[in-house]
């Protein structure tokens, strides 16, 4: 197992309550505070429903809906998510990207998205599968991503690892790129991705949230789901963006089922130097430490960190989270995995910094 504090070993547990001996340096690092992240890309249309509709741009410019019909919003305990079965949003079509983007959502199944049938959760009010209009739906158990109705569409089965039922929370994700790239995403986990044909956007009349056109006939298909966010951004979320969204809103995709084997493994399990001050890295089943991942790390970085993700779940019964930089908001404290921004932003000494290429580093 990848496990290597810099200066020190894990020492024994103490019931929920873990210590680990690192180098005063570390110890140092983790005084100086949170460093500056990486920009975190920004959704050009950042959609929020907490009882009410609350929608801004980029620049946090409040955007207005060209429609807004029939919003009905959930409880409280709901998070006063709006229910897409009920009600439906549609905003101008210019705001979603013609060339590259993604479409982020989240929801909550209702009980008639359990079953058999369409739930369409975005699309065109006028047409089915607009070319360049991004559409997240459902189709008899089938997670599905398009940008138009033809062969540019991506679906998967239902995932095992799946609980999809009232009162869970689900992260679907479409990415585009007009070059010839769609990818669907769910939960953090890539389920699948296709590469076709360049395509040229079409008029669109909106976007819509809420319903889908029916492929035949006028009506309208409803969502059932219960809405409780929807992002769009103007590029392709990378993967390890999404999965840190994920994370954010309380989703543990594994990381071990992510990452794929690696020749240069390798176990670096004698700690150097002398042992350092103790420090508490969870107690009572909480911690205050997050494992912070580069921006874009390797895939020995990854590795390392579900193994010690693993490895501290073993130890203090505690989830920790995995998050990586320009990701989310930076966590107060850290257990940096590979050089990170802000390990080299803490200015340890050089031979206190040197993690042998790989390592743990508290800052």
């Amino acid at each position: 197992m990848n496990r290597f504090f810099r200066q020190g070993r894990p020492s024994q547990r103490h019931g929920r309550t873990v210590y680990c001996r690192v180098a005063a340096a570390c110890l140092l690092a983790a005084l100086a505070g949170a460093q500056t992240w990486a920009q975190q890309p920004k959704p050009v249309l950042d959609v929020q429903f907490d009882g009410a509709v609350a929608a801004q741009d980029a620049a946090g410019r409040a955007v207005a809906p060209l429609v807004a019909e029939g919003l009905v919003f959930a409880p409280a305990d709901m998070a006063g998510a709006m229910r897409a079965d009920a009600g439906r949003l549609a905003f101008p079509a210019s705001i979603v990207p013609d060339d590259a983007g993604s479409l982020e959502l989240w929801v909550s199944p209702l009980e008639a998205a359990t079953g058999e049938g369409w739930h369409i959760f975005t699309g065109d009010p006028d047409q089915w599968g607009a070319v360049g209009c991004p559409r997240l739906w459902i189709w008899n158990g089938q997670p599905r991503f398009d940008v138009d109705g033809g062969d540019r569409y991506i679906c998967s089965g239902m995932p095992d690892w799946l609980t999809w039922k009232p009162g869970t929370w689900h992260q679907f994700v479409g990415t585009w790129d007009r070059s010839g790239d769609v990818q669907l995403y769910l939960d953090g986990r890539l389920l699948a991705e296709r590469n076709t044909a360049p395509w040229e956007p079409e008029a669109r009349q909106s976007f819509l949230i809420g319903a889908g056109h029916a492929y035949e006939g006028d009506s309208l298909l409803r969502g059932n789901v219960l809405i409780d966010s929807v992002r769009v951004y103007d590029r392709v979320l990378p993967e390890h963006v999404i999965r840190a969204h994920a994370r954010e809103r309380g989703l543990c995709p594994p990381l071990e089922t992510l990452v794929r084997p690696h020749p240069n493994w390798r176990n670096a399990l004698t700690p150097k130097g002398a042992p350092g001050p103790e420090l508490t890295l969870a107690t009572t089943g909480n911690t205050d430490y997050a494992i912070l991942l580069p921006e874009k790390p390797t895939t020995q970085e990854e590795k390392a960190a579900a193994d010690l993700v693993l490895w501290l779940d073993a130890m203090t019964h505690v989830a920790f989270p995995v998050l990586c930089e320009g990701g989310g908001e930076s966590p107060a404290k850290a257990i940096s995995v590979g050089r990170t921004a802000r390990l080299t932003a803490a200015g340890l000494p050089e031979a206190a910094a040197d993690l042998g290429g790989e390592g743990y580093g508290i800052a």
